[in-house]
């Protein structure tokens, strides 16, 4: 079992009471952007409609690829959809396709 351990409400005053007030205010000034970290996913797909067909691909948004499959806008995929994702790896570089056999 999680202990949880709750700090007391402040009440507004306590900015006052600190000297802070709106016009100093640190939180109004512009903060850095967390920089955005993007990925690379080779997947692996499964036929439903026909178990024994998979495929292998490469995207950047394992989603919005999948849902592409399945609705037909890709003529290797199209005859043996709807598809599910059985597995997906992200990288951080583009891998060749060499560099997957020791996965």
């Amino acid at each position: 079992m999680r202990l949880e351990r709750r700090l007391p409400r402040r009440s507004p005053a306590w900015r006052t009471q600190a000297g802070i007030n709106r016009g100093d205010r640190d939180d109004l000034l512009p903060r850095e952007k967390t920089p955005t970290v993007q990925f690379f996913y080779v997947y692996l797909l499964r036929s439903e409609s026909s178990s024994e067909h998979y495929y292998v691909g490469f995207t950047e948004d394992p989603a919005q690829r999948l849902n592409e499959h399945n609705d037909g806008k890709l003529p290797k995929t199209a005859r043996f959809r709807p598809w599910h994702t059985k597995s997906a790896h992200a990288f951080r570089e583009k891998v060749g396709h060499w560099h997957l056999k020791s996965i």
